[in-house]
């Protein structure tokens, strides 16, 4: 069987008061993790709402560790969300591989990135410039 998923991004991220909005943060997260993968659909027992089968971008915000030279990856329940991206009655890498080369210059992908850090409280770490 092929890989079902690609990750197209991880990106650092840290927390942020935002006293504006009255919410504390939510997420312990230090990573915010974008990918496009295939799913087959179905019944989502979260929501009862029937998922159409197809290729999704998700963006969800995981906690990368590493100790004693093992990685640990955590995240919360319903701390990222998805989109369909294009609907598919089969699995097919080499649409997934295209979908996944042109995904990050669709609209929908920083709406996605942005609703996902605004919903668990987060911010992308600024780089800082090399000297």
């Amino acid at each position: 069987m092929s890989q079902r998923s690609i990750t197209i991004k991880e990106t650092p991220v840290h927390q942020v008061e935002r006293p504006d909005s009255g919410r504390a943060c939510v997420s312990d997260a230090n990573t915010l993790e974008v990918e496009v993968r295939y799913e087959m659909g179905g019944i989502c027992y979260g929501t009862y709402r029937n998922n159409p089968r197809g290729f999704y971008l998700s963006a969800t915000p995981v906690k990368v560790e590493q100790s004693d030279g093992v990685g640990f990856r955590s995240f919360g329940a319903f701390s990222g969300t998805k989109i369909l991206i294009e609907a598919a009655s089969r699995f097919s890498a080499k649409k997934l591989q295209e979908i996944a080369n042109h995904v990050e210059h669709l609209p929908v992908f920083q709406e996605l990135v942005d609703s996902v850090l605004d919903k668990n409280g987060l911010e992308i770490v600024a780089e800082e410039p090399a000297t």
